[in-house]
């Protein structure tokens, strides 16, 4: 039971990295667009060159966590509970 938590808690802290390092490079894409006037620029370019890489690496790890079991996919909010079996009874 203790492995479990140990993997689900460093499972959080990397998804939180990476989100982070993506919304980071986001906003340093966005700092350049504004200071140099939508001009093209090679900063702009780079950020969002990485934002990008980022997102495809974070598409890849899900992926690889979900086939070597580090995740499981646990239902979604439009998942319908199962139906209760409904008895008659007998006349």
């Amino acid at each position: 039971m203790t492995q479990f938590h140990v993997k689900l808690a460093s499972m959080n802290w990397i998804l939180t990295l990476f989100f982070l390092a993506i919304v980071t490079s986001l906003a340093v894409g966005f700092y350049f667009l504004m200071k140099e006037g939508g001009t093209s620029s090679r900063n702009l370019f780079k950020a969002l060159s990485w934002r990008v890489g980022l997102q495809i690496t974070l598409i890849l790890f899900l992926v690889l966590a979900y086939f070597m079991g580090w995740i499981e996919p646990h239902g979604g909010p439009l998942d319908r509970p199962p139906a209760a079996e409904t008895t008659t009874p007998a006349s």
